[in-house]
C-alpha cells in the first residue's frame, strides 16, 4: 500500500508543477500584453494631447482676429470646462451603473 501512495504522490506532485507552470505562464503572457496594451494607450493619449493643443491653439489665434486675444482664450477655455464637466458626468454615471 504504502507503494501505491509513493506512486500516487509522486504523480500528482508532478501533475501540480505541471500545472503551477501553466499558470505561471498564463499570467505573465497576460501581464505582457497588459503593460504592452497600457505602452500604447500612453502613446496614443500623449500624441492627441500634443494634436488637441495645436488645435487649440489654432482657434484661438483664429478668434484673437476676430476680437481680443483675451475673449477667444476665454471662450475656448470654456469651452474645454463645459467639455470635461460633460465627459466627468458620464464617467461618473457609468461606474455607479
Amino acid at each position: 500500500m504504502a507503494y501505491f501512495d509513493q506512486l500516487l504522490g509522486g504523480f500528482f506532485g508532478s501533475l501540480k508543477k505541471r500545472i503551477e507552470k501553466q499558470i505561471e505562464k498564463y499570467i505573465e503572457n497576460y501581464v505582457k500584453k497588459i503593460l504592452t496594451t497600457v505602452a500604447w494607450t500612453s502613446a496614443g493619449v500623449v500624441m492627441l494631447l500634443a494634436g488637441m493643443l495645436y488645435v487649440l491653439q489654432g482657434i484661438i489665434i483664429y478668434l484673437g482676429e476676430l476680437m481680443p486675444m483675451y475673449l477667444s482664450w476665454a471662450i475656448v477655455g470654456i469651452i474645454i470646462i463645459m467639455t470635461g464637466i460633460i465627459l466627468l458626468m458620464h464617467a461618473r454615471s457609468r461606474f455607479q451603473n
